[in-house]
């Protein structure tokens, strides 16, 4: 690696790594987005224009966003963590035990509905959007939502139960 590309890898590796664990619920599936994330970023910065560091990093994000659902259909089967599996401290700073009971439940969502729900709930995408990245009627997206919020609420509501 260049001195820049290593510069521009260290700054992004925790944020894009994070990202691609949320979709795959793996980190060694993560690594491999990651990989194929860096590739694309790295051959693209030649035409890339630089407006904002803000405008960077979602572009990178959306990277790693396309590079995790092209894994995920590529793969077409659900990844899920198994219960003695901890992530590293490159995705989490802090050591709440919590944490991985909220992973384990996203890792129990059929695929779609883990996805829609990542671009949803946390990239803040429309519907709309969802539907063309997805190539899926919009109705469709909104539907997966309210399914996947629906197993959440109940598995959320159960491991509360457990912990009082």
């Amino acid at each position: 690696m260049v001195g820049a590309d290593k510069s521009i890898y260290h700054l992004t590796n925790s944020y894009l790594f994070s990202i691609a664990v949320r979709y795959t619920m793996d980190e060694h599936l993560a690594m491999d987005v990651l990989q194929e994330s860096y590739i694309k970023i790295f051959d693209s910065l030649k035409q890339f224009i630089y407006k904002s560091e803000a405008a960077t990093f979602q572009w990178m994000k959306q990277i790693c966003i396309n590079e995790s659902l092209k894994l995920i259909h590529k793969n077409k089967r659900k990844y899920q963590i198994e219960s003695g599996v901890r992530f590293s401290n490159t995705v989490f700073n802090n050591h709440d035990l919590h944490v991985q009971d909220l992973y384990r439940i996203l890792s129990q969502l059929p695929d779609q509905q883990r996805v829609v729900f990542n671009l949803y709930a946390i990239e803040g995408y429309a519907h709309k959007e969802i539907s063309q990245l997805l190539e899926i009627k919009e109705v469709y997206s909104r539907t997966l939502l309210a399914r996947a919020r629906k197993f959440l609420n109940k598995n959320i509501s159960k491991l509360n139960y457990v912990a009082s």
